[in-house]
């Protein structure tokens, strides 16, 4: 459990808030669910003051009723040591205890350093050179957010620290960056503009350097950074300039940047594939250089040329073409011949039966997802049908030999961007092996089709088709019969639809529905699970489907996930 303070701390703020809102009772019912939370669920606290979890928590419980409030509601200025000690116990322990005090002793420190996790301070403003000493016993990640004054004799003692050290305040001196380049691990800094002196003081660091806000490099501090043999980590840097490239390029550790364009094979040869998931410009000598590594490689470029597919076909690890849309039918034949695992998500057409195959045999294990495809030859259509896993293809319209192919599918099969299906396409759809998802479908007027839409769905299942306003009566009967949430994009209902829709025992949803006649009401009112209704423009004249409707809001304590 959490210490008393905090928690009365969190009510307090809660009623207030709530307070101002609503009703007692309803205030009431809230604060009860916040410690029900605490008292059964303390595993999903992370297990501080102001963990993040736990917030979560509360805030989730606080938004039903459209009721925000920040962070600095737990701030406290200080800890009882018995409290530090309190935080430390909790179980199951997560990645990370965030403590928010605004000063800190050397008791608090020294009980605090012997967590076992990771520490987050923040808006502790000060560190002392003996809290400094006490912390740097701790093991595992330090993260000091709020740290303005920092003196250099602190720093030192910081840099005894055996865990990664984080220091997010902007503006460091000079002789605190060189007391924490004795550090020995990562060193992760929040300036943001990496001068001449920052460089130089920082020469020396020979672990990991992170300089996660700095955007820009210049020359002059490339060359100095360069000298270092330690990793070089500025994620935030997107571009670099020749003269800036040319004097990374002799770096004596490995580079890590964001970069979208890369023209120096040099540089290309420092850099971390990790440095290239943004990358969407890259002349083939770079190219070379990236896919030598035989590393996993994710690349962001919009289109393919048949000479960087020669060049892409020979590299050895994982490759994903993240936002690659266009490839040339020789492009496609090319990097089927590629070793590795290969995933093109957003592709737009697929020729080449060989591409098809490898896509298919590499899918993972949430399938084949090619959710941009919107033109596809058949010997592809073939060769993307025998994934193992499920398939999900983003074509606009089926044609009766697409449907012959796509019948075999032994596996699921979704086609979200499907509006309307011929009574013969419906025919083949409706013999597929697998579970059939057409989230788009506007128009249903196939009794078989309507039957394998839901074929699958039990009770824990979601039958979406919130786009479907045109249904045939005999579909709609068909569609009645999922167990588990029907959903359907009908604008108007009427009773005998309704009569239809009564005899579904599940969840029943009709997001777009407007408005309701009298008798389509108290047929509906038969229904007998839960019924949605978020758009309805009046108030229900019925008695028995208001009661339903009003009990329904009141059960549901959080929004249903998809």
């Amino acid at each position: 459990m959490l210490p008393s303070a905090i928690v009365d701390r969190v009510f307090s703020v809660a009623v207030q808030e709530l307070a101002a809102e609503h009703c007692g009772t309803l205030v009431q019912s809230r604060i009860m669910i916040i410690r029900m939370i605490l008292q059964r669920c303390p595993g999903d606290m992370k297990g501080a003051m102001m963990c993040r979890t736990y917030l979560q928590l509360v805030l989730a419980v606080l938004a039903v009723s459209g009721v925000v409030f920040g962070d600095e509601a737990l701030r406290v200025r200080q800890l009882t040591p018995q409290q530090a000690r309190e935080i430390l116990q909790v179980q199951p322990r997560a990645v990370s205890d965030v403590i928010p005090v605004e000063t800190l002793s050397v008791e608090i420190a020294a009980i605090l350093a012997s967590n076992e996790l990771g520490l987050e301070f923040p808006w502790l403003t000060e560190v002392t050179p003996d809290v400094a000493r006490a912390l740097s016993a701790h093991r595992a990640k330090l993260v000091l957010h709020g740290a303005t004054k920092v003196q250099s004799q602190a720093a030192v003692e910081l840099a005894k620290h055996a865990g990664p050290l984080q220091l997010q305040h902007e503006r460091l001196s000079a002789d605190v960056l060189l007391a924490l380049s004795a550090h020995r691990k990562t060193l992760e800094l929040g300036i943001s503009d990496v001068t001449v002196e920052v460089a130089r003081a920082l020469e020396t660091f020979d672990g990991v350097l992170d300089l996660w806000r700095a955007d820009r490099l210049e020359r002059t501090v490339a060359e100095i950074l360069a000298r270092r043999r330690g990793i070089l980590r500025m994620k935030n840097v997107t571009a670099l300039d020749d003269d800036a490239a040319a004097a990374l390029a002799g770096a004596a550790g490995q580079l890590q940047f964001s970069l979208t364009r890369l023209s120096h094979a040099g540089l290309a040869a420092r850099l971390s594939t990790d440095s290239c998931h943004e990358l969407c410009e890259v002349t083939p000598a770079a190219l070379e250089q990236l896919t030598a590594k035989s590393e996993d490689l994710w690349l962001s470029l919009d289109s393919i040329s048949d000479e960087q597919a020669v060049i892409l076909a020979k590299h050895r690890g994982r490759l994903t073409l993240k936002k690659t849309r266009s490839v040339s039918a020789v492009a496609e034949d090319l990097l089927a011949l590629h070793e590795g695992p290969l995933q093109i998500p957003d592709l737009q057409r697929l020729q080449s039966a060989g591409l098809a195959r490898k896509l298919a045999r590499h899918a993972s294990t949430g399938g084949l997802r090619l959710q941009r495809l919107e033109d596809i030859s058949q010997a592809a259509l073939r060769g993307l049908v025998e994934v193992k896993e499920g398939l999900v293809l983003g074509i606009s319209e089926v044609t009766v030999e697409q449907a012959e192919v796509l019948q075999r599918r032994q596996r699921w099969l979704s086609l979200p961007e499907v509006r309307r299906v011929s009574p013969e396409v419906s025919r083949l759809l409706a013999q597929t092996e697998g579970v059939l998802w057409m989230w788009g479908l506007e128009d249903l007027s196939d009794e078989l089709l309507a039957v394998r839409l839901v074929r699958g769905c039990g009770r824990n299942g979601v039958a979406d088709l919130s786009r479907l306003t045109a249904v045939t009566p005999e579909c709609l009967a068909s569609l009645a019969t999922c167990e588990g949430k029907l959903r359907l994009g009908l604008t108007e209902l009427t009773a005998r639809q309704a009569e239809y829709l009564a005899r579904h025992i599940g969840t029943l949803e009709l997001p777009e529905l407007r408005g309701l006649t009298l008798e389509s009401e108290l047929v509906l009112a038969r229904h007998t699970g839960p019924v949605v209704l978020p758009v309805l423009q009046r108030p229900v004249q019925t008695a028995e489907l208001a009661a339903k409707l009003k009990t329904l809001r009141r059960v549901r304590v959080q929004p249903q996930l998809p």
